[in-house]
């Protein structure tokens, strides 16, 4: 199969300009990223406030009783969350919904692990602040804004380096850096890299075989992140 990702070279033929881009896209979004996660501590709590449950997940997830974890609540998963009017609505509204999780809720995500981490207890205040304001802050932001996310079903994908994706688990060495572009010709930039000794995800996830895989809604959305972490 010919892939619809168009390869410009290795690694080691980014133009300086484009690394440049990408920098400058970087920390103008982890600056902004780290003001919200500070609001968040405020408004966190004000989301919690104004949730409630709903009688069904946004993307169809079945509320099925957590099964991977032996001191998860047997009560199972349930999603609470403001509702999705939050979204839509005046500008208060959709600063409150920044802070919310439309994905998991507040009381953690359906496998039941937070469940477990809690002892059963998140749905308590102190265990719903954890996961929406330390855990997971400003989910809704990182997940469904614009500026935060690329929806890669929508975007034209080009790269540099390997065509198959660099991971630790298994270890598979190598590295690429991919330019995501959406149909208003906005750029998203995204580079990973695994070596023997460390991870590093600069910027947006996104992989080159996105250009040649279609996204289901619900994981089409690949947001930003600045991490790199030892193996």
């Amino acid at each position: 199969m010919v892939s619809k990702a168009r390869r410009f070279g290795d690694i080691s033929d980014i133009p300086e300009k484009v690394w440049r881009k990408a920098w400058l896209q970087w920390l103008a979004l982890a600056s902004f990223r780290l003001f919200a996660i500070v609001a968040g501590l405020a408004m966190v709590p004000v989301a919690i406030m104004l949730s409630k449950e709903q009688c069904a997940h946004q993307f169809g997830e079945p509320a099925e009783p957590f099964m991977p974890y032996p001191d998860a609540n047997p009560n199972g998963w349930v999603f609470y969350s403001v509702p999705l009017v939050w979204r839509d609505g005046n500008m208060l509204k959709r600063f409150v919904w920044l802070f919310c999780n439309d994905e998991d809720g507040f009381y953690g995500d359906m496998r039941g692990w937070w469940s477990s981490d809690q002892k059963g207890k998140e749905r308590s205040f102190a265990s719903m602040f954890k996961w929406a304001a330390l855990r997971n802050p400003a989910n809704n932001l990182s997940r469904y804004t614009k500026a935060f996310t690329c929806l890669v079903n929508e975007c034209s994908i080009a790269y540099f380096g390997d065509y198959d994706s660099p991971d630790n688990r298994p270890v598979i060495i190598g590295a690429h850096f991919v330019i995501a572009t959406d149909a208003d010709g906005r750029k998203y930039y995204g580079f990973r890299e695994v070596t023997s000794n460390e991870s590093k995800t600069w910027g947006f996830k996104l992989k080159p075989r996105y250009a040649d895989e279609f996204q289901s809604p619900d994981d089409a959305n690949k947001g930003f992140t600045l991490r790199t972490n030892p193996l």
